[in-house]
């Protein structure tokens, strides 16, 4: 019984974690976007991205050093599902997802090319074995391409219309450069002691109470409690009225997952002899980001339909995981 209530605390603290990380990095980001003179959508895309999917980053690393490379690919694949079916999914059941011209036509695509990228590189046969994985050298390329994309994001993102809101918002005008820096930091360290604990007692009553499989609680408890940044963070930036953090957020979170997670990942150490059941997972993937392409760029947005669609397909998803 001890154990239980332990773990139970260690979650409850996480999610406090993760909410107060969520708020404190959206009020840096937003501060920063307008000293800066950069669009809540770059800063979306990079920052507040690249925050949240610190745990991903973390749980990749940590399962490549220990030789699970199947347990760091089925995490980046399981986060980058419920980044968009489950947290765009619950964010249209509150209000209707628009998006920027320059998104749909440029970052979302680079989205779908980084998941193509690492399939191709994934299903890549490897010499003797016939398990695909992927090599240092190849977890190299996909951080130089990582860095492309955030230097042609960073290079078209300069909005100088932006830069009034330093001097219309009080708590942006009273804040200095330091304090926004710390801020974020603070947000992006609560995030990922939050995340962490979140994690952990997760894959504690995963083990212990549910009984389920180690591949399965990867995939599916890991990625979920991964993704819990992204949707609090998400969340607190739909809140806000801030629409472009939040959906910058989420496609930001998972070119970075697919490029510097696994990159990142790989180059730590190669990921080899990764298991060959991870087609229905890429399938999903790039199904439910065609989805929301569609809906953002010939619907003119992701409504309540839209994202009930999406919640649907993950509902399929999960299920066929626990047959």
């Amino acid at each position: 019984m001890l154990p239980v209530i332990l773990h139970l605390f260690l979650l409850v603290a996480g999610l406090l974690g993760l909410y107060l990380g969520a708020e404190m990095l959206v009020r840096g980001a937003v501060a920063g976007a307008s000293r800066l003179g950069i669009s809540r959508l770059a800063i979306g895309l990079t920052v507040v991205a690249f925050g949240t999917s610190a745990p991903e980053m973390f749980v990749s690393v940590v399962s490549s050093l220990q030789g699970r490379a199947s347990l760091s690919l089925g995490n980046v694949l399981g986060s980058n599902i419920i980044n968009i079916a489950l947290v765009l999914g619950l964010l249209a059941l509150w209000l209707p997802i628009h998006a920027q011209q320059q998104l749909k036509r440029f970052d979302i695509p680079c989205m779908l090319v980084s998941y193509g990228v690492l399939l191709a590189v994934v299903q890549f046969p490897r010499g003797t074995t016939s398990l695909p994985g992927i090599t240092r050298p190849e977890g190299i390329l996909l951080i130089a391409l990582l860095i492309l994309y955030l230097v042609i994001a960073y290079r078209t993102r300069r909005d100088k219309s932006d830069t009034h809101d330093a001097h219309t918002v009080p708590e942006i005008r009273s804040s200095s450069a330091g304090m926004i820096a710390w801020g974020v930091l603070a947000g992006i360290l609560l995030l990922g002691i939050g995340s962490e604990l979140v994690v952990s007692a997760a894959v504690w009553f995963t083990g212990n109470v549910l009984m389920l499989s180690e591949r399965s609680a990867g995939i599916l408890i890991l990625a979920f409690a991964t993704s819990l940044p992204e949707l609090v963070t998400s969340l607190a930036a739909l809140r806000k009225g801030e629409t472009d953090i939040s959906l910058g957020n989420i496609i930001g979170s998972n070119i970075f997952n697919s490029l510097g997670v696994l990159g990142l990942a790989a180059t730590v150490r190669p990921l080899s002899g990764i298991e060959p059941g991870f087609p229905a997972d890429i399938i999903m993937m790039f199904a439910v980001s065609l989805l929301l392409w569609f809906f953002l760029s010939l619907r003119r947005g992701l409504s309540k339909s839209g994202g009930l669609i999406m919640l649907v397909l993950l509902a399929g998803y999960v299920y066929r995981w626990l047959l």
